[in-house]
């Protein structure tokens, strides 16, 4: 598979305000909407910045865990180094696979203009955060699904594909 063939996606859930992180944190949790995210990426490529990945302390289970970090000698045991999302994107050509971005901030902006398509959860509820998820251009994607769950906390799990031209 080359590069241009990897389709990407963003796979998110933010608050009301678009929070996304309190430092090493997410600022809820929802089982259900967690369930979302592992059933999204099990089996794929997922990539990750530093921060988002010394939160979670390990590879994520059943994935290929691949880490963004501008230090060239970052050790992440379990997962594959990368220094940029070039590099992560030829990662996923050569396992033949598509990009699964999990995060954080960072990240988001630099493969949102890359982004096939966009898995996100929206939080029905404001949260104190450091980390947001970037705006969505509506002249970029289109909307193709919708539904809200009724959880602890609700939230509205929405589908994103980029438009065509």
């Amino acid at each position: 598979m080359n590069q241009q063939a990897v389709r990407i996606y963003l796979v998110a859930a933010m608050g009301s305000n678009r929070v996304i992180g309190n430092g090493s944190n997410i600022p809820w949790r929802i089982p259900g909407e967690q369930k979302i995210f592992r059933t999204l990426t099990e089996g794929k490529v997922v990539v990750m910045g530093r921060k988002t990945f010394e939160s979670i302390g390990k590879p994520l289970p059943n994935r290929h865990t691949v880490v963004i970090s501008r230090q060239t000698h970052y050790l992440a045991p379990g997962c594959t180094v990368a220094t940029t999302l070039a590099q992560a994107i030829a990662i996923a050509a050569e396992a033949g696979k598509d990009l699964y971005v999990a995060g954080g901030a960072e990240i988001y902006a630099l493969a949102m203009p890359h982004a096939h398509g966009i898995f996100l959860s929206e939080v029905h509820q404001t949260f104190d955060g450091d980390a947001f998820f970037p705006k969505l251009d509506e002249k970029d994607f289109e909307l193709v699904s919708s539904e809200t769950i009724q959880a602890a906390i609700p939230y509205t799990y929405s589908v994103y594909e980029r438009r065509n031209g």
